[in-house]
């Protein structure tokens, strides 16, 4: 692939960089501390953790607030510039993991989802076998007994530990779908 590649990432310069064959590093600093005057902060390379959707990410800082980013999206911005209008994020072969430049461009929502088919990316998980869910399949159930009876919502929410607004979706059938009300 040819030399590695650093730049500054747009809104973070002097601070952060990302590299042409995905890596992102913190950069040598100087910061100013209240208590102990200008102190040197080393950059070092940071750890890209994978996300429950198979992405990589980073948290970036700035003043002193975190903000979460995918790997694949601080690249594109680094290299090829803000995103357009309408575009979003695209893998080229596939793999959500890859990262380096020569495998990422913007493209359309169409131009995704024929890269999906392509690369045989086209399975999302729902139920519970979606890897953030708190129900099961078996519970939603029963929350669809429970509604019907004429139980409140809020209620049905306190007790399954769940939020207000998933049963209010799983009543609207946005979610949970695959499950046939009885």
């Amino acid at each position: 692939m040819g030399v590695e590649i650093w730049k500054d990432i747009p809104s973070y310069e002097g601070f952060y960089q990302a590299s042409n064959y995905g890596g992102i590093r913190g950069v040598n600093r100087i910061v100013e501390h209240e208590k102990c005057g200008q102190q040197l902060v080393w950059g070092k390379m940071l750890k890209q953790p994978c996300c429950a959707d198979g992405y990589l990410a980073v948290v970036l800082y700035k003043h002193n607030k975190p903000l979460k980013y995918r790997v694949h999206r601080l690249i594109l911005m680094t290299f090829m510039g803000i995103r357009p209008v309408g575009l979003g994020s695209r893998h080229l072969n596939g793999n959500k993991k890859d990262n380096t430049l020569n495998n990422l461009t913007w493209g359309t929502q169409q131009e995704n989802c024929n890269d999906r088919d392509l690369h045989g990316n086209t399975f999302r998980p729902i139920g519970e076998k979606h890897p953030k869910t708190k129900l099961k399949d078996v519970d939603v159930v029963k929350i669809k007994e429970l509604i019907t009876s004429g139980v409140q919502k809020m209620e049905i929410a306190k007790m399954f530990n769940v939020k207000r607004h998933v049963v209010y979706f799983i009543a609207q059938n946005k979610t949970w779908r695959h499950i046939a009300w009885q």
